[in-house]
C-alpha cells in the first residue's frame, strides 16, 4: 500500500537486476579510485612549516586543514574528513604518523613533518 515493494514479475526482476549491476559497478569504481589514491599517498612525507618557539612548541597546531593544504601543494587530493590524526592535533616540531581514510575499505598511512618556518 505504501509503494515500497513491487510485484515479482519478470519485468520488475529485470529492472532490479539492471539496477543492482549498476550499483555494484559504481561501488567497484569508487573502490578502485580509492586504491589508486592510496597508492599515491602511502609513504608520502608532507612538510608543514609552522611558527614555533625555540623549545619546539608550535604557536598554534597542525590539523587536518593544514595537512590538506600541504598535500595540495604537492598535487595530492585529500579532503579534511579523510584525515585521521591518531594522537590529535600536532602541537610540536617533528614527524608524526597520519592515516587517510579514503574509503570504508581503503586507508593509507603517511608522515607529516612539522618544521619551524613561516606559518600557514
Amino acid at each position: 500500500p505504501k509503494g515500497m515493494a513491487l510485484p515479482a514479475t519478470d519485468e520488475n526482476r529485470k529492472v532490479y537486476e539492471q539496477r543492482k549491476a549498476e550499483l555494484i559497478k559504481k561501488a567497484q569504481d569508487s573502490l578502485n579510485a580509492a586504491k589508486e589514491r592510496a597508492a599515491r599517498v602511502t609513504g608520502l612525507d608532507l612538510t608543514v612549516p609552522m611558527l614555533a618557539s625555540d623549545e619546539g612548541k608550535l604557536y598554534g597546531s597542525v590539523g587536518a586543514t593544514e595537512i590538506v593544504r600541504a598535500a595540495s601543494m604537492v598535487e595530492i587530493d585529500l579532503k579534511r574528513h579523510e584525515i585521521d590524526l591518531p594522537e590529535g592535533s600536532i602541537r610540536a616540531i617533528g614527524s608524526f604518523p597520519v592515516v587517510a581514510r579514503l574509503h570504508s575499505e581503503v586507508t593509507a598511512q603517511f608522515t607529516v613533518t612539522v618544521v619551524a618556518g613561516k606559518g600557514a
